[in-house]
């Protein structure tokens, strides 16, 4: 084949290229860009918005929780012979009905989380006639399965009943 043949080849090759591509684009569509339906995608969007609304909860707004930090209680020393006072535990276990509270310590205890708020109020020697002081360390624990609204409605009990030393702590 001679350099004529060859450069008319390549240009039927072209030519026959060209019409296969004007063909697919106008099986497309005249712009031959790829149109995406964003009306669809602006619904899956609301769904997905509506689902988030509906399943939160809106409770009460939680309280601020304080860190209770050992060591560094007041720069003063530890008297050595001072009998260590066990901290008030309350336990807030999984709900079967409603969450239980236990208290352990020396009350151990076990009542509702409706009750918790009574109980407490009475125990404490600021507003009731209890035995245990407003500045009583008091730990809420959650028990496996326990809810955080509970953890957080059994803290906001006890800080309610005016305890001033009150922490998150983890089961053991």
């Amino acid at each position: 084949m001679s350099d004529s043949a060859t450069t008319a080849a390549r240009v039927r090759t072209r030519a026959a290229l060209r019409q296969r591509r004007e063909a697919r684009r106008a099986a497309r569509g005249s712009s031959g860009l790829i149109l995406l339906n964003v009306v669809s995608l602006i619904d899956v969007v609301f769904i997905v918005l509506l689902y988030f609304v509906c399943t939160a909860r809106l409770d009460s707004g939680e309280r601020v929780l304080e860190a209770l930090v050992e060591g560094v209680r007041g720069g003063a020393a530890r008297d050595p012979f001072e009998i260590p006072v066990e901290p008030l535990l309350i336990v807030v276990g999984a709900p079967r009905e409603s969450a239980s509270v236990r208290l352990n310590g020396a009350l151990q205890q076990e009542t509702t989380l409706s009750q918790l708020p009574g109980l407490l109020h009475d125990l404490s020697t600021e507003t009731g006639r209890g035995l245990l002081a407003p500045d009583h360390d008091c730990v809420v624990v959650a028990s496996d399965g326990a809810r955080w609204e509970d953890v957080v409605q059994a803290y906001n009990a006890v800080v309610g009943a005016g305890f001033t030393r009150v922490s998150l702590g983890s089961a053991r």
